[in-house]
């Protein structure tokens, strides 16, 4: 249901014009595998803001991330080196993946 919803949706509330693309992960599946990842991850550090944050989503409502179970480092910041010119630094430690975790009951 997720996939047939955000694939090529483009009628996004703040007006832009992007359209998204959903692709599934080849790395690693499955809620503990997940959480397994990212809750000693530097992502999981004080220091990055929420927003950066996996989100952990119970019957549609965000539950609390699992505590992390090990001191978790500060995050490196790297520069993005996109190549086009734009430079700006980017936190490291998150792996590059996205997770926003829906976990049905």
């Amino acid at each position: 249901r997720f996939v047939r919803h955000f694939e090529s949706l483009e009628s996004w509330p703040c007006g832009t014009e992007f359209v998204s693309m959903v692709e599934e992960s080849k790395s690693i599946q499955g809620l503990e595998n997940l959480i397994a990842r990212y809750r000693n991850s530097p992502i999981m550090h004080p220091s990055v803001p929420d927003a950066f944050k996996p989100g952990y989503y119970i019957e549609g409502r965000q539950v609390e991330f699992p505590k992390p179970t090990t001191l978790v480092r500060h995050p490196r910041l790297r520069r993005a080196g996109r190549g086009d010119g734009d430079n700006r630094s980017s936190v490291a430690g998150g792996g590059g993946d996205m997770l926003n975790v829906a976990h049905e009951h």
